[in-house]
């Protein structure tokens, strides 16, 4: 896969023509970003745009009502209620003004649970912890939302340190990992630190350089390499195995001693298994 490390342009809101437009482009930079910059504005975006047609669905579910209060209050024509039975929108009909309206409550009482819920946070920005209330709605594909979507929170659980690798809890930062979807996106994020033995360091791409094994749902799908940051200086050169689950590392910089422990920072956001292809 190409990855495009050009700048996500600043955000535009959308007009009821062009939602399926936005929606499309959003997602296909989340995919293709190289930077991770770039990722994480990208999925803020989607959030925002997620926003910006709720707040559309709510301006038109009130003007429909102020049409059928107008029309109560100059019942005067046949012909015009009859068309207020079908949606210009939609181009749904219904057998009564009433029966249309009754829906219309529906799905907006609907919409304001989910809000009051928290399942929509207002009163933050949706960044990228703030993107965590989009995601936790399981599935929101209506036809006027974006995508089918989920967010595992920050875990721990089902990772085995191979080769005398630790972490480190005592410093805030233990190792942990987070899964994210969006439709058929997959993402896993990795966080924290991890401290490495000699053994890892001084055999590279071999057993003895494999320092992490994931759980199987956080298996990642593509090769990557991970540049981890040392602690006090330099740069260590890691990667998946095959088996997707398994991180070893490659070349080390020779301005670290591979003889003593050392400690590697994590903060990565790659492809997991099962839905990018190699």
């Amino acid at each position: 896969m190409t990855y495009d490390y050009s700048n996500v342009p600043s955000y535009v809101a959308p007009t009821e023509g062009n939602m399926e437009q936005a929606a499309t482009q959003i997602a296909n930079w989340i995919r293709s970003k190289g930077n991770g910059a770039d990722v994480r504005e990208s999925m803020a975006q989607a959030v925002q745009l997620f926003g910006d047609v709720a707040a559309q669905f709510i301006k038109q579910s009130d003007g429909l009502k102020g049409q059928f209060n107008s029309a109560i209050a100059n019942a005067n024509s046949d012909t015009e209620v009859q068309a207020a039975r079908t949606s210009t929108t939609t181009g749904n009909s219904f057998g009564t003004l009433g029966l249309r309206l009754d829906a219309i409550d529906t799905e907006q009482t609907s919409h304001d649970a989910s809000i009051k819920n928290g399942l929509v946070d207002k009163s933050t920005n949706q960044d990228v912890d703030g993107v965590k209330n989009f995601l936790q709605l399981p599935i929101i594909n209506s036809g006027r939302s974006l995508l089918p979507a989920s967010d595992s929170g920050w875990l721990d659980d089902g990772i085995t340190f191979l080769n005398g690798a630790t972490t480190n809890n005592s410093t805030g930062r233990g190792f942990k990992y987070r899964i994210i979807t969006l439709g058929a996106l997959k993402l896993v994020l990795l966080d924290g630190i991890v401290i490495l033995t000699p053994t890892n360091l001084q055999n590279g791409y071999v057993d003895g350089g494999n320092f992490i094994q994931l759980p199987s749902s956080a298996k990642l799908q593509i090769y990557e390499t991970i540049a981890l940051k040392e602690w006090g200086a330099g740069v260590i050169a890691g990667a998946r195995t095959n088996d997707g689950s398994v991180l070893q590392i490659g070349d080390v910089s020779s301005r670290i001693d591979t003889t003593v422990n050392q400690t590697a920072i994590f903060n990565d956001i790659l492809f997991a298994g099962g839905d990018v292809n190699d």
